[in-house]
């Protein structure tokens, strides 16, 4: 597996490599006919995935409004229409920020899971194979069917994300409850939600925009927690570097 620049594996070596004509040349021997022809080479088919790289990758079931919030939230433009299974392929969409030119976040749609997606029922490996490089999770919840449906809907996304690949489960990750416009008692259901879950839970509706501003900024903050890393302890003072970088000892003590 390839994840860094410039990375690369050998699949296939060639042969030995063989002798031109111009190795035998001499002073006295200018155009030489000899040659050592090289060794074959080892012959392989190869398929070759790609995973598609994105910070955020947004999951949920067919028609849960994960689309819908892609295109409210970026410049992506992901089919959207009123039946499930709308989204054939994953599509990443660029979150920008006006007030903030140096951050932007991509988030990846990936196309909704149903049960059995760890089985590869409905393509579930082919989406899930996504979902493993991105270093979030936004569950698209929809709430417009009741807070039980809702806890329902996060539970069954959960266990799909466990038995695909223990841990990935326990991913950074927070809850979008979609559809808010058509929803009731969206206060208390977010609230319940979130202690159920234990995630941070964010509404918002994707066709009227509410809440699209709030939602962005919650996750520009939650993108840099995530993301931030602690800053190394600096070596002592005197420490000498060696040309990587790390300290080099003289007679077991690293001193000037």
């Amino acid at each position: 597996e390839l994840m860094y620049d410039e990375e690369s594996h050998v699949i296939a070596r060639g042969g030995h490599a063989g002798v031109g004509n111009m190795a035998f040349k001499s002073s006295v021997y200018q155009a030489p006919r000899e040659s050592i022809p090289g060794g074959p080479g080892v012959v392989v088919e190869a398929e070759v995935e790609m995973k598609l790289l994105a910070d955020v990758g947004l999951v949920g079931f067919p028609n849960a409004g994960k689309s819908s919030f892609l295109r409210a939230i970026s410049n992506a433009r992901p089919k959207v229409a009123s039946y499930p299974f709308t989204t054939l392929h994953p599509m990443i969409g660029m979150v920008e920020f006006p007030d903030d030119d140096l951050m932007t976040i991509p988030v990846c749609d990936i196309p909704g899971l149903i049960k059995g997606a760890h089985e590869n029922k409905g393509l579930g490996h082919a989406f899930l194979k996504h979902i493993e490089r991105c270093s979030t999770f936004l569950f698209v919840i929809d709430i417009s069917m009741g807070l039980d449906y809702a806890k329902k809907q996060y539970e069954d996304l959960a266990f799909e994300l466990e038995e695909y690949k223990e841990g990935l489960s326990k991913q950074p990750a927070a809850i979008i409850a979609s559809k808010m416009d058509i929803s009731q008692d969206i206060t208390a259901t977010v609230s319940e939600l979130s202690k159920h879950t234990g995630l941070q839970v964010q509404s918002c509706s994707a066709l009227t925009y509410q809440r699209v501003d709030a939602v962005k900024t919650f996750l520009r903050q939650f993108q840099r927690k995530v993301q931030k890393k602690p800053v190394p302890e600096p070596f002592p003072a005197g420490t000498i570097l060696n040309m990587e970088g790390k300290p080099t000892t003289f007679g077991g003590k690293n001193r000037l």
